[in-house]
């Protein structure tokens, strides 16, 4: 009798112990599932944020050359009003030439 009782609570054991075996499988197989998962989001977030910094590389880009650009007709509209400067000090000296001639020869006859 005491042979089968052992036996009984061997037969237990090897029972308790295949379904902590199984538990620990599934779990096994749930956590791997999880850290797939995450690792897909973390691979779409890398990529998110390679696209995010692209677009920002090439904004700045785009603003830098807006700059450059802007720098550059700024420096163009002051080269253009200094020649329109000169050229209207040119055309006051020869008007004024002019009327001092006007003058003159009004003063003549």
């Amino acid at each position: 009798m005491q042979l089968k009782v052992s036996s009984r609570y061997k037969d237990d054991a090897i029972l308790k112990l295949h379904e902590e075996k199984s538990f620990i499988q599934n779990e096994n197989l749930r956590l791997r599932s999880e850290e797939a998962a995450r690792e897909a989001v973390l691979s779409t977030l890398r990529e998110e944020l390679a696209r995010e910094t692209l677009a920002k590389s090439n904004i700045q880009l785009e603003l830098s050359s807006k700059e450059k650009n802007a720098q550059q007709l700024q420096q163009q509209h002051q080269e253009d009003m200094n020649k329109l400067g000169s050229e209207l000090e040119s055309l006051l000296e020869l008007l004024y030439s002019k009327r001092c001639a006007f003058d003159i020869m009004k003063g003549s006859s």
